[in-house]
């Protein structure tokens, strides 16, 4: 009984984190404009708190906005990569290797994605800070 409530606590959690991938992934095949326009409207929804920040400029919200959404996106997955790690009896030596590996790949593929959607680019940037993120979430 315990192995099979074990099997699926496992299936469980990693089915959430390919969901989760799938979910950024999709957000990555968004065209440029359709990006954009979710973005804008993260930003008319997070004004108050931008301004009261001291981010007054539009282009200067939307970037903290996109910057903001990649890392709490990543660190999502980053618990997400934790959480699949520890319902297999890894601890933080032994899961290491595979939480980096994942955590790095993950957003390399949601950068080479990009590069193919129209009006989109492809920053080593948003590796770097994408990998961060899942390295704070872990």
């Amino acid at each position: 009984m315990q192995k099979s409530r074990n099997r699926v606590t496992r299936v469980v959690w990693t089915c959430a984190l390919l969901l989760w991938v799938a979910f950024m992934w999709g957000h990555s095949l968004a065209n440029g404009d359709a990006s954009s326009l979710e973005s804008n409207h993260a930003v008319a929804v997070l004004r108050p708190i931008l301004n009261a920040l001291g981010i007054v400029d539009q282009h200067s919200m939307t970037y903290a906005v996109r910057k903001t959404a990649h890392f709490c996106e990543y660190a999502v997955m980053g618990m997400l990569l934790w959480q699949n790690g520890r319902v297999r009896g890894m601890d933080a030596v032994r899961g290491s290797g595979w939480w980096a590996a994942l955590a790095l790949a993950v957003p390399v593929c949601d950068e080479f994605i990009q590069s193919f959607v129209p009006g989109r680019s492809s920053m080593v940037s948003d590796v770097v800070l994408d990998f961060c993120g899942a390295c704070c979430g872990l």
